[in-house]
């Protein structure tokens, strides 16, 4: 009976945590940036720096070098999106063409591309709206 009692509080806790992961995960990203930063605050002290002034300088810092890693990666995330759609434009034509009438053939069910391409931009709108949310 105790097992069971432990185990129906630990599915409650973890359905509560999911529930409430988009109010609780800025303070669990606060606290890693509080957890990853102290050390280097707390340098700072010892150089007679405030742990305000060191804690504003720490999260300027860390601003930076994100902004830095953005700033280079853009370029590559550009290029990779605009071949992302080349390709994707050449496996739609080959879907079309080839792949499409081939499948019809085999199963004996008249497939058009116009009902594939309204059930691919249903689901791509649901896929884009999990995204959306998960972000």
């Amino acid at each position: 009976m105790q097992r069971f009692f432990v185990l129906a509080i630990l599915i409650l806790l973890g359905w509560l945590t999911y529930r409430l992961s988009p109010i609780l995960s800025p303070f669990l990203i606060a606290g890693i940036l509080a957890y990853l930063g102290n050390p280097l605050v707390t340098r700072l002290q010892r150089h007679r720096i405030g742990r305000t002034w060191g804690t504003t300088l720490v999260f300027v810092l860390v601003i930076l070098i994100l902004a830095g890693i953005i700033m280079a990666l853009l370029p590559v995330i550009r290029h990779q999106s605009l071949l992302f759609i080349e390709y994707l434009q050449k496996y739609v034509t080959l879907l079309q063409t080839q792949i499409i009438p081939q499948l019809s053939t085999r199963i004996g069910i008249p497939l058009d591309s116009q009902s594939i391409t309204h059930y691919a931009t249903a689901n791509a709108q649901k896929l884009a709206g999990w995204l959306g949310r998960s972000l």
